[in-house]
């Protein structure tokens, strides 16, 4: 009896226990931190956006640095023993909390924090928000010891080039898109799009804070950089397929909505209308097309009404 107890409590632990991360490299110096491929859970300790590693003179650049403090924990604990070198800078593309929450971890004295201004002002009215939303869906435990630092360094124009420990990075800043003040990444040298939350690998985008036309517009300038490697927010590393696939998408997305607006029908009933077979297996679809179809339709319909 002892030992089905003791062999349910230990069953029990390593259900709860976080998925193991790997440090994946994409080309010399590049390296991506894989997040699991749906919402936060308990489950997935928080770790479902991905995470960049760039490799330059001076060390270590951090792209989107985790979720909470323990998963930056185990991040570093990985950069140490795999690649060995310094984080002397910290980049978040958006102000999502499993993108930025893991930051007090590799921000210290001399560390560059960097994001847009739209990010660093959004960090500063949510995260406390979106920490506490974090904590409901992984538990306190997970959460635990995790603070907000906001950046220091931010970049208020629509294009510029920086020098991070030494890697020269073009960083496009967009008003428009997944979050207002997305940033992506383009390394020139090596031919490597970090974009951050604009672009996924066979996941739903998700349009809640985002109007379509303009997250279109973003997306064609980025596929103008033509780059050779794609690191999505979400999902396996890819090429400038990934973008493609993310604008068709949303081609469909405005097709269909555009033509069941002109029916007179509901937008209530519009995800059921208007399911995407050809979309059913990318993550996230459920909930994330429906609640898409329904935010494109009410855009829809008001412009509609606008003529």
């Amino acid at each position: 009896m002892r030992a089905a107890v003791l062999g349910l409590i230990a069953l029990g632990a390593s259900a709860f226990a976080c998925p193991p991360l790997s440090l994946q490299a994409i080309v010399p110096g590049v390296w991506l931190v894989p997040g699991a491929q749906e919402a936060p859970a308990r489950g997935n300790c928080g770790r479902v956006a991905n995470s960049v590693v760039l490799e330059g003179a001076q060390g270590l650049v951090m792209v989107d640095p985790g979720p909470t403090y323990k998963d930056g924990l185990r991040v570093r604990q990985l950069i140490r023993a795999q690649i060995g070198r310094p984080v002397v800078a910290v980049v978040a593309t958006h102000a999502h909390p499993e993108n930025v929450l893991a930051a007090s971890v590799f921000v210290k004295p001399g560390v560059v924090f960097f994001a847009s201004d739209i990010t660093a002002a959004r960090m500063r009215r949510y995260c406390p928000r979106c920490r506490r939303n974090l904590r409901a869906a992984i538990g306190e435990d997970e959460i635990r010891g995790t603070r907000i630092v906001l950046p220091r360094q931010t970049i208020q124009s629509a294009r510029a080039t920086v020098e991070l420990a030494g890697v020269t990075l073009t960083v496009l800043r967009f008003e428009g898109g997944h979050l207002p003040g997305n940033i992506a990444l383009y390394d020139a040298a090596r031919g490597v799009l970090l974009a951050g939350g604009l672009v996924n690998n066979r996941q739903i985008p998700q349009m809640r804070d985002a109007q379509l036309a303009d997250w279109a517009a973003v997306l064609a300038e980025l596929a103008d950089l033509a780059p050779a490697h794609v690191l999505p927010g979400h999902g396996p590393a890819g090429d400038a397929g990934l973008i493609a696939a993310i604008r068709g998408y949303f081609e469909q997305l405005e097709r269909s909505v555009g033509a069941d607006v002109q029916t007179g029908n509901d937008a209530a009933s519009a995800p059921q209308r208007l399911a995407f077979p050809d979309y059913r297996d990318w993550a996230e679809y459920l909930p994330e097309h429906g609640l898409n179809v329904q935010k494109r339709w009410r855009e829809a319909e008001q412009e509609l009404f606008d003529r």
